[in-house]
């Protein structure tokens, strides 16, 4: 996310924070096949809710003054 001068004051890497977290705690743990699985079923019943939150939580904190680009983990699956 960038403001009027083109400065970065935000940024949202591919997952939003919770599915990031519980990738976090599985990898290694489960399978890929068991992690797609996860993700996909996720997303379905998250109904794009948590990426909302994360988003707006981003312009908040833009406006605030404070930024944030946190990239966290990239969770190994394509798509969204």
């Amino acid at each position: 996310m960038l403001d009027s001068a083109w400065r970065e004051v935000g940024c949202f890497v591919e997952r939003p924070a919770p599915l990031v977290a519980w990738y976090q705690e599985n990898r290694g743990v489960r399978t890929s096949d068991e992690i797609h699985e996860h993700i996909a079923t996720w997303y379905e019943a998250d109904h794009g809710r948590a990426t909302l939150t994360d988003v707006v939580e981003l312009l908040e904190l833009a406006a605030a003054g404070r930024p944030r680009c946190d990239p966290g983990a990239d969770p190994g699956a394509t798509g969204s």
